[in-house]
């Protein structure tokens, strides 16, 4: 590549490319790019056609001859049937309309341009004359010219590789910060897995770091290994400069005295001998990566050679440690070989494969010898590359039955698709061939002596074995997709899993891919494969970095450490039970996360999330980490705070008859503009009866005033008779809403009484007869926010209406402890937010309401009634800006601080009094609560920027409503208030009160369970 082409239209210019200057880090940059192109020689004709920028389509020019016949002179038809071919990326070449303009014929001048520019492009007369008629769709190359690509030319095209392997290159800054957070407990002991305080870490010395072993299983080109390579350096040098008898001692003293270690990308200091020796010993003890595609290895080399590069040297021997293959397909323990099978469980130990672990012990040894070769010189570098080769000769028969396996694995879970026969019976489960195929190699000794290939000597035997285990690799591969070439890590490095159980850091950005395109991108017994192999037979669409997660773990040893970006839907859902929940209750904990952030370059659009874990045991002692935040108690596989209490709640029947969903009309025909309301109305008064605004979630988030858009019919409990007083209403009704409720089921209430709401809520609205105003808040919306209207209206079922004119209640409704219960009972979990009463407002314990927080929810009203009206700006409106961390206007300062009021207050009511110390000296009511700063501020949260509390406040509130909860639970269980309760194991016992309750009830009655029939305490309904 030599130039590019910079701008668009009239400022689109060619640029000249310098690779000199390149970083190491900018080389990943490179090589995400090149991901999305490919190499090919095109076997005829091809073209380039126009298109939106960077997915245009080359492609044979016999294609458009062949479609050009098939009009038959119809350029319109043409047209079609080009737009249909190459529509596809959206949004392709473009209409028919504009391709049809296009094909039109040229003029005489016209066409006497293209010829010269057709007949400059390919130097060929006859293909100048095919071209012409499509002249207009070619785009045009570097020099101005139409893209031409004679047949057997090279020429770059868009390639789906990067797409389907889900690969963004992480930024240094972002590298060095995982490395740092996940290398951290490796250097130091103790150190961060032992105590928070940094003063008492001990560095280790330079023969335990040298020691270690740091992986990157999805290393795209070394990114995360470079940002290793440079840290463990700096430990390194800072071990030579403690350790007087250490050759580099004096050294190390020079360097650190000159310059602060810390001072990476200074000139002076990358160039230093002492860093470059350094990192040249830690790339050639320390550090392992792996990588699906070929290039991003040798790419890989490249970063790690430019690292460490000493200009009178020869680059590092890496081939023994950057290998290419697939690192969640393969063999990760001995004990899969020797039960030729990957679930060990289903596998039988083979006498024949009895001597695998003493034969990958010697190979280990073997590799060892490599890192001793002294000297880096041509004579070293030949020694190293002819041991490596007698080790994958002596692994040759392992790897051989690590292949089936892997195979057998794939080819299993394509048997329902794919027809497998042996001996004229079909196979379902290919691991007993597999097995019969390795205890055969076993027995004859295969892959001792020669490699795995064309007249190694191994035999036709091991060449049919060898050809089987392609042929299940190959196991509904998609087209165009990656050979399969599984990575068996005991095998490939022993090293690491003989003398170490695995590696002591596995590090890195692993792809992205939704896992809905899983079985596009790779096929669908891939994908079972991951679920059946990976994941231990946990089903669910996880995307596959979850399964990199795991694979992690597996690779991990009972120390190991990890430091991944992912996903940001990670500790979400079915992402979460695959993966993270899956390797917390296998004992890893996360000790650090990052829950949520947006990717810091514009090479992707999406959220990512960063967790560091420890297979190691993490004191009680040392700090977890959620963001900058420290957790107390831990970090939960959804990364959030550990919780003090069970995450269990119920509703409460004493909470049950305080509040009531909005009503269910059921036919459009029931509503009407205003303008029809006041018509009818101001002609017959009789009308004001049975018309009401009909006020739904929108109208109270979306109008200033929280005014009905529309109007409705309403015939409360009425009989038919009682409608028919008012005809015009009735007709309307009996026109537009009895014709769809006779499609209904013959028995079914709302078709028999079709010109009643299917459900009225009429109780309600008796409730409401008695009021002035109440409360509503939106059921689908994830404002949370309610709001006091006229109680003169119909409410839509989108609407909870709460028949109280009470200000504490509303207050209590609009506290960020009601907002983040509600969030925690799953309010904006769905794609659609939804409200539901039963799982917030009947599970939240009601404090006692206070002067202070009546006249706190009245402030609120007044305030922000009259914000709103002012500013014709709506309830979302208003509530964006009190988000807005950018936005200091006065008006909407003063509504934040009467919410912390409101949040105060709240927290006085429940009683909570050492949360608004900020002393810290009120202890709490409960001995088990914890004291932490309410800390009310702008926060980053899963929803976004919020002006509210703080991520410990919001827990430790969270826990005590809990709490209450389940007291209460339990005492309503005590009293008989529920007829079939439910058993949790840690339900506390009845309190005092309610004993005491019970107690004062009359003998007769203390068991009574009146099943619903009369009415809860203080309900409203």
């Amino acid at each position: 590549m030599q130039e590019v082409q910079v701008g668009t239209g009239t400022k689109r210019e060619s640029r000249t490319l310098s690779f000199r200057a390149l970083s190491v880090e900018q080389i990943g940059y490179v090589y995400e790019g090149l991901l999305s192109y490919g190499g090919e020689r095109a076997t005829e004709e091809v073209v380039g056609l126009i298109g939106p920028v960077g997915r245009e389509h080359e492609v044979p020019l016999r294609d458009l001859e062949s479609m050009a016949e098939q009009s038959r002179g119809d350029v319109k038809k043409l047209a079609r049937l080009i737009c249909e071919a190459y529509k596809e990326p959206k949004p392709g070449i473009g209409s028919v309309g504009k391709i049809e303009k296009l094909l039109t014929p040229l003029t005489d001048g016209e066409r006497e341009e293209a010829d010269d520019k057709l007949f400059a492009a390919c130097k060929n007369r006859e293909l100048t004359e095919r071209l012409l008629p499509f002249f207009r769709l070619l785009r045009q190359d570097l020099r101005g010219l139409p893209l031409v690509i004679p047949a057997g030319r090279l020429y770059v095209t868009e390639s789906a590789l990067r797409k389907n392997t889900g690969t963004h290159y992480t930024p240094r800054k972002l590298a060095e910060n995982v490395v740092t957070h996940a290398l951290e407990p490796l250097v130091y002991e103790p150190g961060p897995l032992q105590t928070a305080e940094r003063s008492e870490w001990v560095p280790k010395k330079a023969a335990e770091i040298l020691d270690l072993k740091v992986a990157d299983i999805a290393m795209g080109s070394a990114a995360f290994l470079v940002a290793a390579c440079r840290y463990l350096a700096d430990r390194l040098i800072e071990a030579w400069e403690r350790e007087e008898d250490n050759e580099h001692h004096e050294d190390a003293i020079r360097y650190r005295a000159g310059s602060q270690v810390d001072a990476r990308t200074a000139v002076d200091a990358e160039s230093d001998q002492v860093v470059i020796e350094a990192r040249r010993q830690i790339i050639e003890h320390c550090l392992y990566g792996v990588d699906i595609n070929p290039m991003a290895v040798e790419m890989a080399k490249l970063s790690l050679w430019l690292v460490s590069m000493d200009p009178k040297r020869p680059f590092t021997f890496l081939d023994d440690r950057l290998v290419a293959g697939d690192s969640l397909l393969g063999v990760t323990s001995l004990e899969q070989l020797k039960a030729v099978h990957l679930d060990v469980s289903k596998g039988e130990l083979l006498g024949s494969l009895a001597g695998a672990e003493e034969r990958v012990k010697a190979v280990a040894d073997e590799r060892k010898a490599i890192t001793e070769i002294a000297g880096d010189g041509i004579a070293a570098l030949g020694k190293k590359r002819k041991l490596l080769g007698e080790v994958v000769r002596h692994t040759a028969r392992l790897r051989l039955i690590g292949d089936l396996l892997s195979g057998a694995a794939l080819a299993t879970c394509a048997s329902g698709r794919t027809d497998w026969y042996e001996g004229g019976d079909r196979l379902r489960d290919l691991f007993p061939t597999a097995a019969k195929v390795a205890a055969k190699l076993g027995k004859e000794g295969a892959g001792e002596s020669g490699e795995q290939g064309e007249g190694s000597g191994l035999g036709e035997f091991v060449e049919a074995a060898q050809e089987r285990a392609r042929e299940w690799l190959a196991s509904e591969l998609p087209e165009g997709g990656m050979e399969r070439e599984p990575v068996h890590w005991p095998l490939v490095f022993p090293e690491v899993f003989v003398d170490r159980g695995g590696f002591d850091a596995v590090i890195g950005n692993p792809p992205f891919l939704d896992g809905h395109a899983l079985t596009g991108s790779m096929g669908e017994a891939y994908r079972e494969y991951l679920v059946d192999y990976v994941a231990g037979g946990t089903r669910g669409s996880a995307d596959l970095v979850t399964y990199f997660v795991l694979r992690v773990h597996d690779l991990l040893n009972s120390h190991g450490q990890s430091g991944l970006i992912a996903t940001g839907s990670l500790s979400q859902g079915v992402n979460r039970k695959v993966g993270l929940d899956q390797i917390t209750r296998r004992g890893a904990e996360i000790r650090r996360a990052l829950p949520s952030e947006f990717w810091p370059t514009k090479s992707a659009s999406l959220k990512y999330c960063t967790v560091w874990t420890s297979c190691a045991p993490v004191a009680a002692d040392a700090a977890r980490f959620l963001g900058e935040v420290e957790v107390p108690l831990g970090i939960s596989s959804a990364l959030r705070p550990m919780t003090r209490v069970t995450t269990w709640v119920e509703p409460l029947v004493g909470n049950s008859g305080a509040h009531s969903e909005g009503s269910k009309v059921y036919g459009p025909g029931f509503t009407l503009s205003a303008e029809a309301a006041a018509k009818w109305i101001s002609e017959d008064r009789r009308y004001e009866e049975v018309l009401f605004p009909y006020l739904n979630g929108k109208d109270v988030n979306n109008r200033p005033g929280h005014e009905a858009d529309r109007w409705v019919i309403n015939f409360r409990d009425w009989c038919e008779t009682c409608a028919k007083r008012y005809p015009w209403a009735y007709k309307r009704v009996e026109e537009e809403v009895k014709p769809e409720r006779e499609k209904l089921e013959e028995n079914s209430l709302a078709r028999t009484r079709w010109w009643l709401y299917e459900r009225s809520r009429y109780k309600l609205y008796k409730k409401l007869e008695e009021l002035d105003r109440c409360i509503v808040l939106a059921r689908s919306s994830d404002l949370v926010i309610p709001a006091m209207i006229s109680a003169r209206q119909v409410f839509s079922d989108k609407l909870v209406v709460f028949a109280s004119e009470e200000f504490a209640l509303l207050a209590l409704l609009s506290s960020s402890l009601h907002y983040w219960w509600a969030i925690d009972r799953g309010v904006t979990q769905p794609k659609v937010p939804n409200y539901t009463p039963t799982d917030v407002f009947e599970t939240l314990v009601h404090p006692s309401f206070s002067e202070t927080l009546r006249s706190t929810g009245a402030l609120l009203d007044s305030i922000r009634g009259e914000r709103m009206l002012q500013r014709n700006i709506s309830l979302s409106a208003t509530y964006a800006l009190v988000h807005d961390r950018e936005c200091d206007d006065p008006e909407i300062v003063e509504l934040r601080t009467i919410h912390e009021e409101i949040d105060r207050a709240t927290i006085a009511a429940y009683g909570w009094h050492d949360l608004l110390d900020p002393t810290g000296q009120t202890p709490p009511a409960d001995p088990t609560h914890l004291t932490v700063p309410l800390d009310h501020g702008f926060h980053e949260t899963d929803q976004g920027t919020r002006y509210t509390i703080g991520l410990l406040a919001r827990t430790e509130i969270i826990d005590r409503l809990r709490q209450l909860n389940h007291q209460a639970y339990a005492d309503e269980v005590f009293l008989g208030k529920h007829k079939k309760p439910k058993k949790h194991p840690d339900m506390p016992p009845a309190s005092a009160n309610a004993r005491a309750r019970r107690a004062a009830r009359p003998i007769g009655a203390q068991g009574f369970d009146d099943d619903g029939l009369f009415t809860p305490d203080n309900a409203l309904f």
